[in-house]
């Protein structure tokens, strides 16, 4: 199955001219971007994926399948919503926020012009990254291998930036190589190897290093004696496991399997969507640790589950860049006019 190929982007520097922005529809009237009139097309989704077929892939067709499901081309996002989102979004009205098509629809647009650190260094890019740096390519990587890989540098990113987890992905890759002579690096078999106080040494910049060691074990653990010895491909198995909750549960079975089967939501994309006013906003009684799921709930019950990989991309690299937890770059955003928030109509 052929790929999505990246190109490069240019990135451009956004200055508002309210007379010049559309609030709604898929083009842009600005003379920053041009208007386009071709009609996007749905990816292609397997209904139900025939996971003993993905398994038997090679290296080379699995990693094509993968990003070709779950392509983060930024093109693509420079292309008008497809009319069966529309439609969808359309026999929604009644729960669809009337300021979600004002504001999605420009900031897609103007992530198709970014590139942020999630599209450089997201953890789904952290095993390829890491194995080049030891001469093994993407085609070497074996897929059992990526996939426990991503799952191990999910459960690193807790609350840890994306450069921290791979240094201690480089860490572990390194010490598996050298100490076990694992062609393969990080492996179920090398994992399991490690003591517990030398992974913890391994990983110590990332924070909760203990916690997280115990994490990686048992999770490796459970992996062998209940999964056939490869990530689960269910969101309920998924969360079975040691340090896996519902969002690196379905960014993992995005990325291992090509599953779209759930919101990946983020203290970026928790954040927008309340600052938005698409769910509402944090209650003096609201449990932290709750506010992400309570968002994915709420998100899912009207987005169309064509936008459900898209929007995680979408908005965590638009909080990375553009608006901020503490600087929000009104001047260079598209979206004022519709945006509650806004510093400029």
């Amino acid at each position: 199955m052929p790929g999505a190929k990246r190109r490069k982007v240019d990135h451009l520097e956004v200055k508002l001219e309210s007379s010049e922005v559309s609030t709604g529809g898929g083009n842009v009237a600005s003379k920053y971007f041009r208007s386009r009139k071709q009609k996007c097309e749905a990816k292609q989704e397997d209904a139900e994926i025939d996971y003993e077929y993905v398994k038997s892939l090679s290296s080379r067709e699995y990693f094509d399948r993968m990003e070709f499901l779950t392509s983060d081309d930024p093109l693509l996002w420079r292309l008008p919503l497809s009319d069966a989102v529309l439609s969808e979004l359309q026999s929604r009205s009644e729960i669809v926020p009337p300021n979600f098509l004002p504001i999605f629809t420009q900031v897609r647009e103007m992530r198709s012009h970014m590139v942020t650190p999630v599209d450089k260094m997201g953890c789904p890019r952290i095993p390829v990254l890491v194995s080049k740096q030891f001469g093994i390519s993407r085609d070497q990587i074996r897929p059992k291998d990526y996939r426990l890989q991503l799952l191990i540098s999910l459960i690193l990113a807790s609350q840890t930036k994306d450069e921290t987890v791979t240094r201690a992905m480089y860490n572990i890759m390194n010490y598996c190589i050298i100490e076990f002579r694992d062609p393969h690096g990080i492996t179920l078999k090398s994992i399991q190897l490690i003591p517990v106080g030398i992974l913890e040494n391994l990983i110590k910049s990332t924070g909760f290093y203990h916690r997280k060691a115990i994490y990686i074990k048992q999770t490796a653990l459970q992996l062998q004696e209940t999964f056939d010895s490869d990530v689960p491909h269910t969101i309920k198995d998924m969360i079975s496991l040691s340090g896996v909750g519902p969002k690196i549960g379905y960014l993992a079975l995005q990325k291992s399997w090509g599953l779209i089967d759930g919101i990946c939501v983020d203290v970026h994309v928790d954040r927008l969507c309340r600052l938005w006013g698409w769910v509402p906003s944090l209650s003096s009684s609201s449990i932290a640790r709750n506010n992400a799921e309570e968002t994915r709930i709420a998100i899912e019950k009207w987005l169309p589950k064509e936008l459900w990989y898209d929007f995680n991309t979408i908005l965590v690299g638009f909080g990375q860049m553009v608006c901020g937890p503490r600087i929000r770059r009104c001047d260079l955003c598209l979206a004022n006019q519709a945006c509650p928030a806004s510093q400029i109509k």
